[in-house]
């Protein structure tokens, strides 16, 4: 529950292999850990033994990044408590838990992550200890109410903690542990630094926790003035130390046989072995075993242990502890079984034991928690205090609501993917299918918890969105429906190893073959099977027959997919007769407004008709899950993105009542069965609401958006002013001169060099090149051996390069390479290039150009000097070049000249530019090509979803798409479009679709006939369309007569010709 509310909330799970992201403040009891990005405050309610649902309060990302430790200032009073937050955003929070407000932030770790933090319990001073992976550990001094803080770095070489924690005793004495089993013992005071570097174990520390009391009895009677600390790790040990010493004095594996047979982790596999730690008091230290349960050992010269519950069924991740005011202490423990726990500690207790067997009792508190967004509910119909709610986090939980306090039971064997359909089995007790995100479809016992789901071979393409058991007219039994991937399928459970059927197949046998059906979304029968509602991307709804699946009518109830769609149910806890309403059918979609139609089955006289009962509007966003009440008559519960549930009374036309309390977008939503004035929310915040509709004050999504707004605009936190000079230089707001244009680079920047270095050294380099020539020189001295240099191997060289212009032509080569060299250096690659072409090394260019992406159109004209071949494929590497740069159109014109069409084509289709690849594809295919017909499918898909509806059914028209033409155009819901789908429709022999878009054509005009208080003295536009449709349907009319009196006249004719057959046949007999 929520503080000052009776709102029952199932918050998200703690995050997993932390263990500094779970704690208790010892005085006040209230518990608070890391969700993802969420702070989770829970506080146990409980009056004497009894205990019901905790007070839960959530703080919505706290942190940018996931949260890895948080720890409470335990010397803090419960009026004022202060609990700070870390993460992987580097930034450290102090939060005030009373009213949930901000009241420090900093970012001094400078955007690292941040993986532990530890109070001081130095009163007189506020003091935080910081950790980053990269070793630099801060200490923060706070003064919050003069809004100031001093920050220093503690420098112990290259360290890499896990975590960190004060000495309670001596409040500048920090423990840190560290990756692979190291353990210091500090002194966090001015000039001083390590006082103890310990080999604590053989792999990575998990906890570390200080005796609460100094010294200790049961260790060591005689020194009273030692501190002791406890260490856990992967090597599965627990070590106790004296700090003073420096030195271990107890140490225990933990038992490997403690009764419970439960799957354990491989050797090899570390993460999946968790050692928790807590010091208890003097005499206890608590621990989790091997296979999730919380034992409890006895401090001494040797460790003994004993089992307190083993009540989580996997890895037990933290523990924490309170004292409560009668003085007795109190467990917190978390899992990967997703529970959190809370457990008394008794002295002298044991366990009862049945034919030997320890037998554990109920917990005073077993709170489950949410590991990802709830995506859908269902309520059992046999059992209706039982709900089942399918979770993102791969499993499912049956959720016990006539419980006083929270009782969940958690499904996840044999689920691969989120649960995003449920379904309970109408008349066989604990059969439950479900679907995932993956597209598989399951069934489960729920009565055999431990038996594994039973899988259909069928997959659906995409996410099943939608389940329902319910009867085949041509087979016995009941069958299950599921909708995903645009079809639905019928699955029979007692041969789910066969291939499920197609629901399109099952409506094409009784009707016309070829036919095409638009994309399923959505579909919900009836509670008495006598009619089938499937909803369509289109926005429209087809209305089937239990009994032969044949079609009924046909809805165009949104211009958008549907969402949502619910049957009133038959009967009500308002009275025992039939509801009136029963025949009334909720209809959400991606549009933000929920319509209810009335639909009338057809008599043997009558069709089926539908008629628009109410439209909803209040919603700002969305609306994804709908729920009519069991308990009323017309009262509707909606569930949308905008964050909030709206209760609505339809029969009236009413807002009822408006819940804003979730953190995100709302994907589901249920009636409580027990309760009539209770519902159940879930949405992306990993949170289930329970609240009172009575006791909401704001009646529309309106006024909650409105009151979120304004909580969001909290006071700005205190931050301490950064060191960083992000933003000083910044380019003058002044003209600046335009620069003279640069001379052109020279080609030979190494030989003009040398060429420039004065007088002395071009005579010596002339008495060099003379003395190579042959030339003799009597008079001048030559320093070097002129024998010593061979012009084709060292006029290369970076000290004689120039001179290569004046010796052969392979020094020449040699000094354009060291020319080459140097542009390359410089990455001045044009130059380069210019010099390896001289050099007729063109390939080689081109294959380094491709592998540092550095072609051009420059480069791949030269390509042709190699081969053709080569050059082709230049061209197809230079586009994939250019289409990573973004310049599709000279990508496409590169693909093309290279000979690969097709691959153009897709080129432009990948980037949205469909009517330039039509256009291409029209130039060179011919137009009866597949190709043509998949360009026009792509650029109808694409005008759809940006709502270019004309362009769409164009697109479909130049395919012979007639039918999704007048299902497209029919979206646009005005009486001109929707006469034309009329047309359309008829032309496609979808004579029924074609009829309901005239009616609703009709109703649209009447309407705005009626709403005119005034006839204009001049024709208007909807007087116009009010003609138009007049008249359409007028000779709509006239045609179903002409065809009616063609069809008898050939029928007249044809039975004619049939007697005047038999008349001979008999005379000839």
């Amino acid at each position: 529950m929520t503080e000052h509310t009776k709102e029952i909330v199932i918050p998200p799970s703690p995050n997993w292999y932390l263990s500094s992201a779970f704690e208790c403040h010892k005085k006040s009891g209230v518990l608070v850990y890391a969700a993802s990005r969420c702070l989770v405050f829970v506080k146990s309610c409980n009056k004497g033994d009894s205990f019901s649902y905790p007070t839960t309060r959530v703080i919505p990302d706290a942190h940018r990044n996931k949260i890895t430790c948080v720890s409470w200032y335990q010397p803090s009073e419960e009026e004022n408590l202060l609990v700070s937050s870390a993460g992987e955003d580097g930034s450290v929070c102090i939060w005030k838990y009373n009213d949930l407000s901000l009241v420090f932030e900093q970012d001094a770790h400078q955007e690292q992550k941040i993986s532990c933090l530890s109070w001081s319990s130095l009163e007189e001073k506020k003091i935080l200890a910081s950790s980053s992976e990269d070793g630099i550990i801060i200490i923060t001094e706070l003064l919050l109410s003069y809004e100031s803080c001093s920050t220093r770095k503690l420098n112990y070489g290259k360290i890499n903690p896990l975590m960190l924690s004060f000495n309670p005793h001596i409040p500048w004495h920090l423990a840190i542990g560290c990756k692979g089993g190291l353990l210091y013992i500090c002194d966090i005071r001015e000039n001083r630094g390590i006082i103890h570097k310990l080999r604590a174990h053989e792999d990575d520390l998990h906890n570390i926790v200080w005796c609460p009391s100094k010294g200790n009895l049961f260790i060591r009677e005689n020194e009273k003035n030692e501190t002791y600390l406890a260490t856990s790790g992967r090597d599965k040990t627990i070590k106790i130390w004296a700090t003073n010493e420096g030195k271990c004095v107890v140490q225990s594996k933990l038992p490997g046989n403690t009764g419970v047979h439960r799957p354990r982790p491989a050797q090899d596999d570390k993460r999946l072995t968790w050692v928790a730690l807590h010091w208890l008091n003097e005499k206890n230290i608590l621990s989790s075993g091997l296979s999730g349960e919380l034992i409890l050992w006895e401090v001494g010269p040797k460790l003994s242990w004993k089992i307190v519950h083993k009540l989580h069924s996997r890895g037990l991740f933290n523990i924490s502890s309170y004292m409560t005011g009668e003085n007795q202490e109190m467990i917190w423990t978390s899992a990967q079984d997703r529970n959190v726990i809370l457990w008394p500690i008794l002295e002298g207790h044991v366990p009862k034991e049945v034919l030997g067997i320890q037998e554990m009792e109920n917990p005073h508190l077993c709170m489950p928690t949410m590991g990802g967004f709830i995506y859908v509910m269902n309520v059992n119909p046999i059992d209706s205090s039982q709900m089942a709610v399918g979770l993102g986090d791969c499993s499912i939980r049956l959720w016990n609501m006539a419980a006083a306090k929270p009782d969940m039971t958690m499904l996840w064997s044999g689920i691969k993917g989120k649960v995003s359909g449920l379904a309970w089995h109408p008349t066989i007790e604990g059969r439950l299918a479900f679907g995932t995100d993956e597209g598989r479809v399951g069934i489960f016992d729920t009565l055999s918890l431990t038996k594994p789901p039973l899988l259909s071979r069928t997959y659906h393409k995409g996410t099943v969105y939608n389940l329902a058991w319910a009867p085949l007219s041509s087979k016995e039994g009941i069958f299950l429906f599921s909708c995903g991937g645009n079809n639905i399928m019928v699955h029979d459970p007692s041969a789910l190893d066969a291939e499920a059927k197609n629901f399109n197949n099952l409506i094409t046998s009784k009707g016309e073959k070829n036919q095409k059906f638009p994309s399923r979304t959505e579909f919900q029968w009836k509670v008495d099977f006598s009619l089938l509602a499937v909803g369509n991307e289109d926005g429209s709804v087809e209305i089937y027959s239990g009994s032969d699946l044949s079609l009924l009518t046909i809805i165009v109830a949104h211009k958008k997919l549907i969402q949502c769609l619910k049957w009133h149910p038959q009967f009500t806890f308002q009275s025992v007769e039939p509801s009136k309403f029963d025949n009334w059918l909720a209809v959400a979609s991606n549009d933000v407004n929920i319509k209810v139609f009335s639909v009338v089955a057809a008599n043997k006289d009558e069709p089926t008709t539908s008629t628009l009962a109410a439209t909803l509007i209040g919603h700002k966003e969305r609306v994804v899950s709908v729920a009519w009440s069991p308990h009323e008559d017309g009262k509707l519960l909606s569930a949308s993105y905008d964050g909030t549930a709206q209760v609505w009374d339809v029969i009236n036309k009413q807002h009822l009542a408006n819940f804003g309390g979730h953190n995100g977008r709302l994907l589901s939503c249920e009636w409580n069965a027990l309760d009539q004035d209770t519902a159940v929310t879930g949405g992306d915040d990993m949170t289930i609401r329970m609240w009172k509709i009575k006791e909401q004050t704001r009646k529309t999504p309106a006024e909650s958006i409105a009151v979120k707004t304004m909580k969001e605009r909290k006071k700005t936190a205190f931050k301490p002013p950064s060191s960083s000079f992000a933003g000083r230089h910044q380019a003058s707001s002044g003209t600046s001169k335009k620069k003279p244009s640069s001379k052109l680079k020279s080609l030979f920047p190494v030989s003009a060099a040398l060429e420039a270095r004065g007088r002395l050294e071009g005579l010596k380099d002339c008495k060099i090149l003379a003395t190579l020539k042959g030339v003799t020189l009597k008079h001048s001295i030559v320093e070097e051996d002129p024998k010593s240099y061979t012009p084709a191997c060292d006029f290369g060289e970076a000290e004689l390069a120039h001179l290569g212009f004046f010796a052969s032509r392979e020094s020449t080569v040699q000094m354009l390479q060291e020319e080459i060299d140097h542009h390359q250096e410089g990455s001045n690659l044009d130059l380069a290039a210019h010099l390896r072409i001289w050099q007729g090394d063109v390939e080689s260019l081109l294959r380094e150009a491709v592998k540092k992406r550095q072609l051009n159109d420059w480069l791949v004209s030269l390509a042709p000097q190699v081969s053709l071949e080569f050059w082709r494929e230049m061209a197809q590497l230079y586009a994939q070049q250019l289409m990573a740069e973004g310049d599709v159109r000279k990508a496409v014109s590169y693909t093309l000249i290279s000979g690969q069409k097709s691959q153009a084509i897709e080129m432009f289709s990948s980037q949205q530019l469909h009517r330039e690849a039509v256009a291409l594809t029209r130039c060179q295919y011919p137009d009866d090509s597949s190709q043509v017909q998949e360009g026009l499918s792509r650029w109808a898909s694409k005008a759809v979803l940006d709502g270019n509806l004309e362009l769409a059914v164009k697109c479909f028209l130049a395919n012979g798409e007639v039918a999704e033409a007048a299902r497209t155009l029919a979206r646009r819901s005005d009486p001109l479009s929707l006469v034309l789908s009329a047309d359309l429709a008829t032309s496609a022999e979808l004579d029924q679709l074609a009829a309901a878009y005239l009616q609703q054509a009709t109703d649209i005009a009447q309407t705005a006939t009626a709403t005119t208080e005034q006839p204009s003295p001049t024709p208007t536009n909807g007087d116009a369309a009010v003609a138009e449709v007049s008249q359409s349907i007028d000779q709509a009319d006239k045609n179903q007569e002409v065809v009616a009196l063609s069809t008898a006249a050939a029928a007249e004719e044809e039975k004619t010709l049939n007697d005047n057959d038999i008349q001979e046949n008999g005379e000839t007999k």
